[in-house]
């Protein structure tokens, strides 16, 4: 009688062989070893998951430039960007800010001014602005608390409310205690950028308003007058 721990059926002739054999000593059949199936299946099931595992490592690597380019998306949205219609403002004024400075006499800078309207004339249909870039440097209350504030756009230009009640009484640039951009000025000061919206008012000498009381404080160092609607920080 056979063993079943000793022996296995020979697949070929149906012979009792031993399960050491390499072969059927009747037929000559080669033997399969169940060990080496599994032995086999295991080696492919290992490989598999390496191949799985690295697959994981390569996606996450992939990954990384990626949210390193969002994050300097983000970071651009908030970075300060001059508009079209400031730079040109600013170049048409510091352009004569320039030539009065190189002025030979009193009738050459009285023509300037004249000069400067006309050009603000030609490059701007409107009052309003939206989103200019400027540095505060004024911000201070009167004695009413409306606040005062002055906001450089260059070197030598300013924008800037009126600084008291009666100078203001037609044109209302004084900033309420009320106002949503009186909250937006609360923790901010002097020194720091911010990004701006409002409207200059119109003047037959200068085209906008300049609140200088000579002519020589007009054209060396302008400060329009101007009326904020918004105020923000800027990176």
């Amino acid at each position: 009688m056979s063993s079943e721990s000793l022996f296995k059926k020979c697949k070929a002739c149906g012979k009792d062989v031993s399960k050491t054999a390499k072969s059927c000593p009747g037929c000559g059949a080669k033997m399969k070893k169940a060990n080496f199936i599994k032995i086999f299946v295991l080696c492919i099931a290992i490989l598999i998951l390496i191949k799985i595992i690295a697959s994981w490592s390569e996606d996450d690597g992939k990954l990384q430039p990626d949210t390193a380019s969002d994050t300097k998306t983000v970071v651009k949205k908030h970075e300060a960007t001059i508009p079209s219609d400031q730079t040109k403002f600013v170049q048409i004024v510091s352009s004569f800010v320039d030539k009065y400075a190189s002025a030979k006499n009193e009738l050459q800078k009285s023509s300037l001014r004249e000069q400067r309207r006309v050009a603000l004339a030609d490059a701007f249909t409107q009052n309003s602005v939206n989103s200019w870039i400027g540095t505060i440097t004024e911000l201070k209350t009167n004695n009413d608390g409306k606040a005062i504030l002055s906001v450089k756009v260059s070197p030598n230009i300013e924008l800037a409310t009126w600084n008291n009640e009666f100078s203001d009484i037609r044109s209302d640039t004084l900033i309420e205690k009320d106002s949503i951009v009186y909250d937006e000025l609360f923790s901010l000061s002097v020194g720091q950028k911010i990004e701006f919206s409002g409207y200059f008012f119109s003047s037959s000498i200068d085209f906008f308003e300049e609140k200088s009381l000579t002519t020589d404080g007009s054209m060396e160092n302008p400060e329009f007058l101007f009326k904020f609607f918004s105020v923000k920080t800027v990176n």
